[in-house]
């Protein structure tokens, strides 16, 4: 049975497990959740619980430090209707990547 967020698409940034749930409640609710990881990936994925808070959400790998991979993150957003996000406040502004 379809979920009734199907058709939401939603970009994962979080870190920790307060964000990380809200993605995979989302997920579970038949969002699409892209989780962004960092090179290297998720440090928590070493984590046996990581497998639960990370079900049903796909994984890109993007440095949002790189020009390049800042652009693929620009083009991917403007797909996305929901930005979950855990940083500290002025991160996303600080990479170029802020609410404007």
């Amino acid at each position: 049975m379809p979920g009734v967020l199907e058709g939401l698409r939603v970009l994962d940034l979080a870190r920790g497990l307060a964000g990380s749930l809200a993605g995979v409640y989302l997920s579970d609710q038949g969002a699409e959740v892209i989780k962004v990881e960092p090179p290297g990936g998720d440090p928590t994925r070493a984590w046996s619980a990581s497998r639960v808070w990370n079900r049903g959400k796909q994984s890109v790998v993007l440095d949002l430090k790189e020009p390049r991979d800042r652009g693929r993150f620009e083009r991917l957003v403007a797909t996305a209707d929901v930005l979950l996000e855990s940083f500290r406040p002025g991160t996303m502004e600080s990479l170029g990547l802020g609410y404007d």
